[in-house]
Order: C-alpha cells, then sequence, then structure tokens
C-alpha cells in the first residue's frame, strides 16, 4: 500500500515540475487608488484646526471662549472651503483625463460623401451623430481629425 502511495506522491511531482503557468495562476494588477492625496489634504487640514484650536486655548484663557471658537469656526469654515476646491480641481483633473482617454482617435476616413465618412475611436468605428457614450456625441468627422460635443463643449481631437 505505501509503494503505491510514494508512486503516486513520485507522479504528482513529476507533472508538477513540468506544469506551465497560466493566465489562471497570475495575480491580477491593484488599481491605484484616486483619493490618497485628498484623505492626506484633509488630515495636514485638521491637524492645522487642532493646533489653532490648542493655540487660541492656551494662549487667550477662559475669559475669551467666545472669540477663540468664532475664530475656530471661521479656520475650520475656511480651511473646509480649501478642502472643496481641492476635491473640484481633482475632479476635474480626472474628468479631463477620462475625456482625453475617451476621445482618443485612432483612425479618421474622410469622404465628401458625409454617410462614407467614419473615425475609429478608440477601437470603435463610429459615424457622424453617434454617441461614443453618454453625452459624448461625435459631431464632425474632418479630413484630418474628429470634432466631439461634450456636452455643449466643442473638443477637437487628430489621430
Amino acid at each position: 500500500m505505501s509503494a503505491i502511495l510514494d508512486a503516486l506522491r513520485k507522479s504528482e511531482q513529476e507533472r508538477n515540475q513540468n506544469k506551465v503557468p497560466t493566465l489562471n495562476d497570475m495575480a491580477a494588477p491593484s488599481e491605484p487608488s484616486k483619493w490618497p492625496l485628498l484623505l492626506s489634504l484633509a488630515v495636514v487640514l485638521l491637524a492645522i484646526a487642532l493646533a489653532v484650536l490648542a493655540y487660541v486655548i492656551w494662549s487667550k484663557g477662559e475669559s475669551k471662549n467666545e472669540s477663540a471658537a468664532q475664530l475656530v469656526s471661521k479656520t475650520v469654515s475656511s480651511e473646509a472651503s480649501a478642502l472643496e476646491q481641492a476635491a473640484e480641481i481633482e475632479t476635474k483633473d480626472i474628468a479631463s483625463a477620462e475625456v482625453k482617454q475617451l476621445t482618443a482617435v485612432n483612425i479618421v476616413s474622410y469622404s465628401e460623401n458625409p454617410e462614407l465618412r467614419f473615425a475609429m475611436v478608440n477601437g470603435k468605428m463610429v459615424r457622424e451623430g453617434e454617441f461614443i457614450q453618454p453625452g459624448l456625441k461625435v459631431d464632425q468627422i474632418r479630413a484630418d481629425s474628429v470634432v466631439f460635443n461634450l456636452r455643449g463643449e466643442t473638443l477637437e481631437r487628430s489621430p
């Protein structure tokens, strides 16, 4: 019985030595996070607010708690508005990067006949008037570029 088990183990080891890795054996790449900058900014702003609060309380004493509270509320509100502005800037940057990626023109095929014009955008064939995604439409296909309409804004991209 043990001779059979030893033979089976040896056979299993030999099969594993000749095994070629497949795609199923590979780990999927992790996606980069979009929020570390925003989170670190929030932590820094919170630390500044706490430092200002501690300074005001220790330097002014307890007789001026109302003015200290007003100063802290102003500081916190200004930091909150700065945080909102930073988030808005980051959102615009991400949105513009996504638009550039969505409007990557690979090929333009122009013809005098509008029905024969087409372009390859991100590997997908599109014609004039078609939507690439909601809010992003192909307005015109020109001889050397494609004109997109992104919610009322005009974007022109060349291959």
